[in-house]
């Protein structure tokens, strides 16, 4: 029952986990996209291209450099206002042709997409494991082992295979905790398809 229970919260914070890494991935794209499309647009996007590659950066510093907590990187991205300076250089652009009227169409959607998923990001990390059925999962477990300490034999095989179990239910929890929360701890969302997207916006 243990092992179930384990498993099964182990399954669901990956399942987040990888929710997040996709997340990732798609803003990378989306950036990747953006700059292209800006590309087509002509010469006079150039300054824009510029800043679609800062607001990327400051993104990527924003959630994987000089925070020491999730709270306060959501804290930063919610206050981060580069998405609305792109909005407002976008309404600024006067197209000439029926192309370039299509590409600022699409360049506007991708970049309330890039808002929403700004917002969905902040939103989704508000949920984790919630406390309670963490003490009680603990409670749960702490009880189980001190009634298996109670009752066995006091020799080293048991108390090396005590230890090994406790290790391998710790090692769970951790694993649980961890993955709940991907923008903060050793195991992290990583950072290199948002850094590989900077890539590309440098040439």
């Amino acid at each position: 029952m243990s092992a179930l229970v384990l498993g099964l919260l182990v399954s669901s914070a990956k399942t987040s986990f990888d929710v997040a890494s996709s997340s990732v991935a798609q803003v990378g794209a989306k950036f990747i996209e953006l700059n292209e499309l800006l590309v087509d647009y002509g010469p006079e996007a150039k300054p824009l291209r510029s800043q679609v590659k800062t607001l990327l950066a400051q993104r990527i510093d924003t959630i994987w450099h000089g925070h020491s907590n999730a709270l306060s990187v959501l804290l930063t991205l919610e206050r981060s206002s580069g998405s609305n300076a792109l909005s407002e250089s976008l309404r600024e652009f006067t197209p000439k042709t029926e192309e370039q009227k299509a590409i600022l169409s699409q360049l506007r959607q991708i970049n309330a997409e890039l808002r929403n998923d700004r917002l969905l990001l902040i939103e989704e990390q508000q949920a984790g494991l919630p406390p309670i059925l963490l003490w009680i999962l603990v409670f749960w477990l702490t009880l189980l082992f001190v009634s298996f300490g109670l009752f066995a034999p006091r020799n080293v095989t048991v108390i090396a295979a005590l230890m090994v179990c406790a290790l391998s239910v710790s090692s769970a929890l951790f694993l649980v905790l961890e993955m709940s929360h991907p923008l903060e701890g050793i195991i992290q969302v990583s950072s290199a398809p948002m850094r590989k997207a900077l890539e590309l916006l440098g040439t």
